[in-house]
This record gives C-alpha cells, sequence and structure tokens, in this order.
C-alpha cells in the first residue's frame, strides 16, 4: 500500500492561524512518498508521527520518500507533517474522521503553551490550493483561480525550526493579522485578482513590521525585485525563511522563469503542479 503527501505551503495566513484566522495553501508535486512495508519506520520519538505512535502503543512499517532531499532543500514543503499521515493513514483506513477531529489529536500532542496550528495538515490533506478556517472549522479545496496571474515557488536553503520558533512570539501583538488574512481568503474565494495581488503586498508588508521576515529573505526579495516582470515575491511560512512564491503575468512565465534559472534560484514548483491531497487517495480506499 502506498500514499502520496503533497509539498505544502503557505499562501498567505501563517501565524495568523495560530489566534483562529483564516489561511490559504498550496499542495504542489512532487510528493512525498509512504510506503508501507515490512522495514521499521525512522521516526524521531518526539515527532509529531513519534508522538502519536507513542500515545496509541504502535508500532509502524513504512518508509518515506521525501523528493526535496535529493535536491538539497531541508525544509519548508511539510516533511514532518508526511510523517505523521503515514503514522495515522491506517488507522483513517479503518474509520473516517472529520478533519476537526485530525486536527485535534495533532495539536494535543504538543504541550507547549503555543501549540503549532497544524494547518498544513489542511493543505496536504485536502490537497490543491485550500481555504482553512479553523475558528469555525471549515475547509475548502480550490483550484488556481486567476487567468492572467501565475507563479513559481522557490526554496531559499534556509530552515528556520517552526515548532522552537513559535514558543517565544508575543500572540498579542499579532491581533491585526487575522482581520487581513480573513480579507484575503475571501477575495480570493470571489476571484477578485487585483485585489487579491494588493492584499498580498499589504500581508507581505504586515509580517516585515512586526519582524516576522527573516533578513536572509530581505536579501532574496530585493534580488527578486530586480526582475521587472515578478509582480510580488511574497515570503511562506515561519519567518519567511524557507520558501518564498513568485507572482507574476501569466504571459512573462517564459520571461520569469528564465531569469529565475539565470540567477541560480531553486524553483520547486509551479502553478501546473497543483495535485490533489490525501483525501482523494483516502476516499478511494473508503468507497
Amino acid at each position: 500500500m502506498n500514499f502520496a503527501v503533497p509539498g505544502k505551503t503557505f499562501l498567505v495566513g501563517e501565524y495568523s492561524v495560530l489566534l483562529g484566522g483564516s489561511a490559504l495553501g498550496l499542495a504542489t508535486k512532487p510528493c512525498f512518498k509512504i510506503e508501507y512495508s515490512t522495514l521499521p519506520a525512522d521516526f524521531h520519538s518526539e515527532s509529531p508521527a513519534g508522538l502519536y505512535l507513542k500515545k496509541h502503543s504502535k508500532s509502524l512499517s513504512a518508509s518515506i520518500h521525501d523528493p526535496y532531499a535529493s535536491k538539497g532543500v531541508t525544509g519548508g514543503f511539510g516533511k514532518s507533517t508526511s510523517e505523521y499521515f503515514a503514522a495515522i493513514i491506517p488507522d483513517l483506513l479503518k474509520e473516517k474522521k472529520h478533519f476537526s477531529d485530525i486536527l485535534k489529536e495533532y495539536r494535543d500532542l504538543h504541550t507547549q503553551k503555543t501549540k503549532p496550528s497544524g494547518i498544513d495538515l489542511a493543505f496536504q490533506y485536502f490537497g490543491n490550493i485550500c481555504l482553512a478556517d479553523p475558528a469555525i472549522q471549515f475547509y475548502q479545496n480550490f483550484g488556481w483561480h486567476f487567468e492572467n496571474l501565475d507563479f513559481y515557488i522557490l526554496s531559499t536553503g534556509l530552515k528556520v525550526a517552526t515548532h522552537e520558533h513559535i514558543k517565544n512570539l508575543d500572540l498579542e501583538s499579532l491581533k491585526e493579522l487575522p482581520k487581513l488574512s480573513d480579507k484575503i481568503t475571501r477575495v480570493y474565494a470571489e476571484n477578485k485578482e487585483f485585489e487579491f495581488l494588493a492584499l498580498m503586498k499589504e500581508w507581505c508588508e504586515l509580517l516585515k513590521k512586526h519582524g516576522l521576515t527573516h533578513t536572509n529573505t530581505l536579501d532574496i526579495i530585493a534580488r527578486l525585485e530586480d526582475c521587472s516582470q515578478i509582480k510580488l515575491a511574497k515570503p511562506c511560512g515561519a519567518l519567511g525563511a524557507d520558501v518564498i512564491i513568485v507572482f507574476f503575468a501569466k504571459s512573462q512565465k517564459n520571461s520569469v522563469q528564465e531569469y529565475l534559472i539565470d540567477n541560480k534560484f531553486n524553483i520547486q514548483a509551479h502553478s501546473s503542479d497543483l495535485t490533489d491531497g490525501v483525501l482523494s487517495q483516502l476516499e478511494q480506499h473508503w468507497r
């Protein structure tokens, strides 16, 4: 039995989800490949997957192929949550669960004061473009809505440990974030391309204002902005350290790609790489 778990990227809403705000996420190829076999799974005992197996007194025979590791990418696309899916999928095949229950159990495994949102799981579970609103337990799956706007997802080569990073966050100071992320997710659902891009620029400035953009990322963005065809370079995830998404007119795809390759940027995915999530594979087994 094999499963594929897509790579994930926060389109908008990182940090906001820690305060109950909504988010948009991308699920893209290449996927992490889970193969259930006779070999014992090699998960760190304190990882979410390790904690789940310990809690349920289970062992697991599985291996995960990480397609990003072979490219020298050390983080940002969801390896840890892919391992977690490997641990829980055998139980999900036996018992259907609402995603909110899956998310609650994941968060309950973490004992620190500021727990990870777990919304990464939603992006990989529902696939393609996922609108997640944890405050009302609402999740919706979309395709890419905009006819004239396109994107590439880039890896930076840097890795920030998200769980360690959020331990020291002052959430009280970030209370303005959910209002803007909620507005952006609504605009996306309504197919308002121009307004979406303008608000995404506002989101980037808000993250920078709160010191939530890594200095290395700021340097990379400055280089990306040298390309006049790039409309926005948006940092993604914790401190925007691991991943940057660049937006451009669809008609400029080839010239933007050429610029990125010539300047040694590491392209990991394009809008054409959007893909289904874990749920679509579970549904085939549930039928």
